[in-house]
């Protein structure tokens, strides 16, 4: 099992600090092991296993509790058999009623150090909301990067390449879950539409108002032809008119909303760059996992760009990055990303055999005058002889190598 230590590093060292832990991502990205190494990670530290209450309110608890009032009172009624500091691992919580109310009491009230994982990016954003997030922690979690994968499989197979490893990579995606389906394409891309039907029935549909998942369906289908295009709820919705499924824009708006909300999917906002600041106009959306992609409209050539695309906008994200489509007056560029100090404009290509392209896309690049790492990454291929001026300040990289190393 490979131990997600950009996480756990994190959650070690906000336990026993005054804050509630939220854990959050896509339905079957590894929350749920990470509570687990919680669990384990607090009996090496010496604590009592009747002192850590652990419940999935996904798998049970839910049927049996009407509300978060109900949970507290358990809680509460077990705290007291169980002296000294307690410790409550709470899995999938956003699926009882009531659930903040309960939260925050027992985090003013009782000796207990407190962890949430939800599937919901609205597990902090509803009506009730502001009673945890004065007092909590986001850790926000994805699936594999591509050197967990890599460890992944070399743990089953000492011997693989980096090359073999990174197609399947692209080929299958990066949910953890899928080494149990052995690399079977077909088995592991069912899997992601039922994890997609999972998220869209259990979050998507139900918390927004829905009324099922066939308009979300064919929405995801859509933003599948459209990966690493620019688009906006009117175009989407003029694109899906014309091909006799009538949708409204503001449907689209609130399905589009509803998708980010379960991390199904991820919203690059448009950065201007002149302006020096963030644009909802014409976002480019990206799976969290790519696989979904592959499994909606097959492994074809002409989609490996997106996918590339989708791979390093996952990755800049993993790495905490705030991650954007770049715009510097009337042209655009793959990616604008920073963290803290740290900015990168970035372009993505499977190789530079379009040479007017490549040379078009790398003069966006250098046209950029801010003080950040101006990084090319290829697939295939490798830097073009002769830069001149300011197009020395491009990095061209091997994208394998961005992927395995931070």
């Amino acid at each position: 099992m490979v131990l997600r230590s950009n996480y756990t590093d994190l959650i070690r060292l906000y336990m026993d600090k005054p804050f509630i832990k939220v854990i959050t991502g896509v339905h079957r990205c590894g929350k749920s092991h990470v509570l687990q190494w919680v669990s384990r990670e607090l009996r090496v530290r010496g604590v009592d296993y009747q002192n850590i209450l652990y419940r999935d309110f996904e798998v049970h608890g839910k049927e049996s509790l009407a509300d978060g009032k109900e949970l507290a009172a358990v809680l509460k009624q077990q705290m007291a058999e169980r002296p000294g500091r307690r410790y409550l691992l709470l899995d999938e919580i956003q699926y009882l009623p009531g659930w903040e109310r309960c939260v925050k009491e027992l985090y003013e009230r009782e000796d207990c150090d407190i962890y949430l994982a939800g599937s919901k990016a609205a597990l902090l954003e509803g009506k009730d909301a502001g009673l945890i997030l004065r007092n909590c922690v986001q850790i926000r979690m994805y699936p594999y990067s591509f050197s967990e994968f890599l460890e992944q499989e070399r743990e089953e197979e000492p011997g693989l390449s980096r090359d073999a490893c990174f197609e399947r990579f692209f080929r299958l995606g990066s949910m953890p879950g899928i080494r149990l389906f052995h690399h079977e394409e077909e088995a592991v891309h069912q899997y992601l539409l039922d994890v997609c039907k999972a998220a869209m029935l259990q979050d998507a549909v139900r918390e927004n108002n829905l009324r099922g998942i066939g308009q979300l369906w064919m929405m995801l289908g859509y933003l599948a032809e459209t990966l690493g295009q620019p688009v906006s709820a009117k175009t989407i919705s003029d694109g899906m008119n014309r091909t006799g499924r009538q949708i409204s824009k503001d449907t689209v708006y609130g399905m589009l909303k509803a998708l980010e909300s379960g991390h199904i999917i991820y919203r690059a906002k448009r950065y201007d760059l002149k302006e020096g600041r963030a644009v909802e106009a014409r976002e480019k959306y990206y799976f969290s996992d790519w696989g979904i992609y592959h499994a909606l409209h097959g492994i074809e050539e002409h989609g490996t760009q997106g996918v590339l695309e989708n791979m390093v906008c996952m990755e800049l994200l993993a790495r905490g990055f705030r991650v954007y489509r770049g715009k510097i007056g009337r042209r655009e560029f793959d990616f604008w990303a920073e963290r803290g100090k740290e900015q990168y404009c970035i372009q993505v290509r499977k190789n530079l055999e379009d040479v007017e392209e490549a040379k078009e896309a790398a003069s966006v690049l250098a046209s950029v005058k801010r003080q950040c790492r101006k990084l090319f990454l290829l697939k295939e291929g490798e830097a073009p002889a002769g830069q001149k001026g300011r197009q020395k300040e491009i990095v061209y990289r091997n994208i394998l190598d961005f992927l395995e190393n931070a």
